[in-house]
C-alpha cells in the first residue's frame, strides 16, 4: 500500500517539475518552449542553469556539471506578415464573389508566385483562372500572370 501511494505521489510531482523547468528556461529565452510534460527532470536545489544551443534554436538546461543536459526546442510562431501557403498543385476550393454572381469551384494551383498572384485551373472545365492570394488567405481575381 505504501508503495502505490509513493508511486503515485512521484507520479503527480513530475508535471509539476516540467512545468517549474519551463516556467524557468522561457524565462531565460523570452520565448515558449516545447516541453513535453512527461519529462522526467530530477530536482535541482540550486536551479538549472540555462544557455543557448549552438543552433540558437533550442535552449539547454543543466543542474550541476555530473549531469544530462536537457535541450528545449523553441516552439516556431508564426507571425502575422506570413502569407499563407500554396504551391503549384495543390487543390483548393474557391467562392468567387463580385456584384450580381457568386462562383463555387475546385481548382488546381497552376502557378504560384511569391508575390501572392496564382494562375489557377478549373478542375471541372480546365479554364484558367487569374487571382491573387491575400495576406488572410482569400483569392481575389486580379489581371492575368501572363500579362505582368
Amino acid at each position: 500500500m505504501r508503495r502505490k501511494l509513493l508511486i503515485g505521489l512521484l507520479l503527480a510531482a513530475a508535471p509539476a517539475k516540467a512545468e517549474t523547468l519551463q516556467q524557468a528556461a522561457e524565462a531565460f529565452a523570452g520565448a515558449s518552449l516545447s516541453i513535453d510534460p512527461r519529462l522526467a527532470s530530477r530536482s535541482c536545489p540550486g536551479g538549472h542553469r540555462f544557455n543557448w544551443a549552438s543552433s540558437g534554436a533550442a535552449v539547454v538546461a543543466r543542474c550541476g556539471p555530473n549531469n544530462p543536459a536537457l535541450v528545449l526546442p523553441l516552439q516556431a510562431q508564426r507571425t502575422a506578415a506570413q502569407q499563407p501557403t500554396l504551391r503549384r498543385g495543390d487543390r483548393i476550393s474557391a467562392d468567387i464573389a463580385g456584384e450580381g454572381f457568386r462562383i463555387q469551384l475546385d481548382a488546381v494551383a497552376e502557378r504560384v508566385e511569391r508575390d501572392g498572384r496564382v494562375l489557377l485551373r478549373n478542375a471541372r472545365s480546365g479554364r484558367t483562372i487569374a487571382a491573387v492570394l491575400d495576406q488572410d488567405g482569400r483569392l481575389r481575381l486580379g489581371d492575368d500572370l501572363n500579362n505582368r
